[in-house]
């Protein structure tokens, strides 16, 4: 929606795609589905690597906080996280670092062409 981020994901590829806003009107629904979603692909995907592909443009702070909280609940070592950021946007990168840092966990840091 206008509010939610684009998510698409590839059981058989082990790849999950997050893109765009996130200003769901009620996070606690949007970030649920979302951790039902992951953890199906989890369950699919045994004895490969899932990758998280996030490609934000904004989020409000109770989205990062939801956001957070979805990270640390899916956090296990065949998981692997490549976060996407525009060329100059140093916020969506740095909160990228800061996510990486909170959650002890390393983060593929992608810079993208506008």
């Amino acid at each position: 929606t206008i509010h939610t981020p684009l998510v698409v994901a590839s059981f058989e590829e082990g790849i999950i795609n997050i893109s765009g806003k996130i200003i769901p009107e009620n996070p606690d629904e949007f970030f649920n589905q979302l951790e039902i979603l992951t953890n199906m692909s989890l369950s699919h995907n045994k004895n490969k690597v899932l990758t998280l592909d996030i490609r934000l443009d904004y989020f409000n702070t109770t989205s990062s906080k939801m956001l957070a909280r979805y990270l640390k609940s899916i956090i296990r070592d065949d998981l692997k996280i490549n976060w996407h950021y525009e060329k100059g946007d140093d916020s969506i990168r740095e909160a990228g670092e800061d996510y990486a840092v909170l959650l002890n966990f390393p983060f593929n840091i992608i810079e993208m062409e506008n």
